[in-house]
Order: C-alpha cells, then structure tokens, then sequence
C-alpha cells in the first residue's frame, strides 16, 4: 500500500473499521431484536394463563418492574432512546452494561403486562449499550474511543433494520435523532452500515418485519391528494397533542417523587383505560396489522361503533396517547416509535374512510404511508427518515405520499419533540476523520 497517500490509506482504515463495528451491531441488532420479540410472545402467554383480571396486569407488572429491577437498577427506567442521546451527545456513546441489562428485562416485563408502548425504543437502547460495551473491549486491538460513539449509533440501527427491514430508513433514523440538521458522514456511513447487515442477516434467518404490508405497487389516484395534505395537517396536529400529553403526565407523576409510586399509579391508570379496550395497550403490533389490512371488525370496539370507523380511530387515538402517556411518564420501560406508527394508522384510518378510499387499494396505502411518515416526523421530529421508514415498509411506490406527510406535519410540529434530551441538536458537532468532511 506505499503507493496510496496517507490520506487514502487513512480512509481505508477507517472504513475498515466501519465494517467491522456495523457488522457487530448487524449482528447484536439482530440477536436483540427477534429474542426480545420471542421471548415477548412467549411472556405475554404466560401472563394471560394466570387468569387475572385484564385491568390488574399493568398494574402487576408495575409493581414488578418498579418494586424489584428499579430497586436494583433505576437508571433502566424510561423509554431508552434519551439515554442513547446523551450517552452520544454527551458521553461519548458510553452506556452501562448494567443498566443495558436490566432495561432488557424492564421492557419485557412492561409490555408483557399490557403496559402501553413499543418494543424499538428499548431494544434500541440495549443493543447500543451492548455495542458500547462491545467497543470497550475493541480498543484492545486498535479502535480508538471515539469509535464507541460510533458502535452505540450501529447498535440502534442494526436493531431498527431488523425490526423494520428498513436498512435506509433504520440508519438514518439513529442519525437524524441525534442531529437533525447536522448529519456527519461518519455518523450516517456506519450507521446505514448496521442496518443493512442487520436486514440481511435477519432475512437469511428467516425473521420478518413487526410491520407487514402487501401494498399493491400502483400510484395512487391524484383525486386523493386533498385526503394526503389533510393526513399530514392532522399528523401535525396529532403529535402537537401527543408530546403536550405525555408531558403535562410526566410532570404530573414526577410530583410523586418516587419511582416506585410513580410507576404504580402509571400501571393502575393503564389498568383502567383496559376496561374501555385492550387495543391501545401492550406492544399494539396485532391491532396495527389488522389496520394495515382494514380489518377494522377485529378491533374490540368495533361492535360500539359500527361502520363509524372514523369515530372509532378517533377514540383509539386518545385512549393509546393516553396509555402511554401513563406507561412511559410514569417511568415504566416501552418505546415510543411502535405508538406513534400506531397512531399514524389510526389517523390515516380517518381519512381513509372519509374519503371512501378501499382497502387494499393504492389510494388506501398511500394514505397509510403518510399517516406513518407523518406521526413520526411530527413526534420525534425525524422527517427524513420517517419518509424513508414509511416507504421501506409499503413500497418504494408509496415513496410520494410518504414525503408529503412527513414534510408537511413536520413543519407544524417540528417546534415539540417528544424526547426531552433531544438538546440543541442543530448544534451537534460533527467528528471528522481520516479527510471526510461533508455533510449529509
């Protein structure tokens, strides 16, 4: 290698790096991810062969997670993708293995016992502690600590592309939520990187996507369009309404000033919300499918509304902002990302049936792709991925309808994020190395 510069030969140790470091979080992603789903469906069987009353579980597994892991470890509580921020924001990307740990168990135990929320969020955090971890032992042979804010950004994108089967959208989402305005290519190479690997190996294994869609691939009719702006004004205004929820709840619970308690009240307050339906807690991963299919008869409250499906999306989106408000407010372990796909559904369910739109029809899902892209650049404030995850999930042909929703709720609500840590994001600097110094 004389011939190459130093410039060259510094680029190719770096990328060098950058494999090896994405294919460990490929790998941890996808470890973590499809066990946490199995060992999840396997939990949530045994909780509902205890026979108890629904309106009981949250509660019980509150008392669980806030009385016994919390005791021994408090730093795992919450939703998980905060401590990511700060770990790579302000740490350096470091993570505690010991928190990583017990924020495995946190979640499943939460969503195993029909608390509100999804199943990414925590995932996420526990890969990215893994990698973290991972790359401690790495520096042994070479990688320098920088590299471990580097392996923490893989470890959430090998967990989103196994779950989503979105290696796109997956890296660029554990990017964007860092620094939405200042994207470095070290930060984005890498973590595109993972996902792929992820996808790839979660495939070859024979694990699906949590979010299955057999969208036909024709564009949809442009007397639609109307109903397309109207979804992305109402994911704008939908995740205005969620962030200021869930924070007036999380502060409302933090006057308790005692994990334990507050996690009580989080798990009694879902308990009850049960009673009206059980579709807006737990994971929430069979009612968006059945959305995704337009199966509407299959959700609980079908029988009340009737053919108002309208009504009854509307009623299911306050009821999950509801619950997980409580679920994730109160300190209890879910996710975010699973919610606010949900609610982005629901809320494309209303244009959908306003509109007359069939289902299984290219106008049904074009709809459904700016729900999804909506919810999420509104919540989190993730516009370019949330296009990019909605358009993985249907279809390249709904890549249209995805960027519309995502830009036009993201400029109503891109003032509120959900994620109080998210910081002056714009103001992340970037690490360059080895000559790289563009900006994506």
């Amino acid at each position: 290698m004389r011939f190459l510069s130093d410039e060259a030969r510094g680029s190719l140790a770096l990328l060098g790096k950058w494999l090896i470091v994405a294919f460990l979080g490929g790998v941890f992603g996808s470890i973590v991810a499809n066990s946490f789903l199995f060992l999840l469906e396997a939990l949530s069987s045994l909780v509902a062969r205890l026979r108890l009353p629904g309106f009981l579980l949250p509660a019980l597994g509150a008392i669980i997670v806030g009385n016994a892991l919390y005791a021994l470890e408090p730093e795992a509580s919450g939703e998980g993708i905060p401590s990511y921020i700060r770990a790579v924001n302000q740490r350096g990307g470091f993570l505690r293995l010991r928190s990583t740990l017990f924020k495995y168990l946190a979640a499943l135990l939460t969503l195993s016992f029909r608390g509100s929320g999804g199943v990414v969020g925590p995932t996420c955090r526990v890969t990215a502690g893994l990698m973290s971890n991972v790359s401690g032992l790495l520096e042994r042979a070479g990688f320098s600590k920088g590299e471990r804010r580097i392996a923490a950004i893989c470890g959430v994108s090998g967990t989103l592309g196994s779950l989503l089967h979105a290696p796109l959208g997956g890296g660029i989402f554990a990017v964007e939520i860092l620094a939405q305005s200042a994207m470095s290519y070290r930060d984005l190479f890498p973590s595109i990187l993972a996902s792929s690997f992820s996808f790839i190996i979660s495939r070859a294994l024979g694990f699906g996507p949590v979010y299955k869609a057999e969208a036909p691939p024709q564009l949809m009719e442009m007397r639609y369009f109307g109903w397309l702006v109207a979804v992305g004004v109402m994911c704008g205004a939908t995740g205005v309404f969620f962030v200021s929820v869930y924070e007036s709840i999380s502060s409302l619970l933090k006057r308790l000033k005692r994990l334990r308690l507050m996690t009580l009240v989080g798990g009694m307050a879902c308990g009850l919300i049960s009673i009206v339906t059980v579709d807006v807690l737990g994971a929430g991963l069979d009612v968006t499918g059945h959305l995704f299919q337009g199966r509407y008869h299959k959700l609980s409250l079908y029988g009340l509304f009737g053919e108002h499906i309208a009504l009854l999306a509307l009623t299911l989106i306050i009821l999950k902002i509801l619950a997980t408000s409580f679920t994730i407010g109160s300190g209890l372990s879910a996710g975010f990302t699973g919610p606010t796909i949900l609610l982005g559904v629901l809320v494309a369910s209303i244009a959908i049936h306003l509109s007359g739109a069939d289902p299984g029809s290219p106008a049904f899902y074009s709809l459904l792709a700016a729900g999804i892209s909506g919810m999420l650049a509104s919540v989190m404030n993730v516009p370019i991925a949330g296009a990019v995850i909605s358009a993985e999930i249907l279809g390249l042909s709904y890549s249209f309808p995805a960027a519309w929703g995502s830009i036009i709720s993201f400029q109503i609500a891109k003032h509120r994020v959900i994620y109080t840590y998210s910081g002056p994001r714009s103001r992340t600097p970037p690490i360059w190395s080895a000559g790289f110094e563009g900006r994506a």
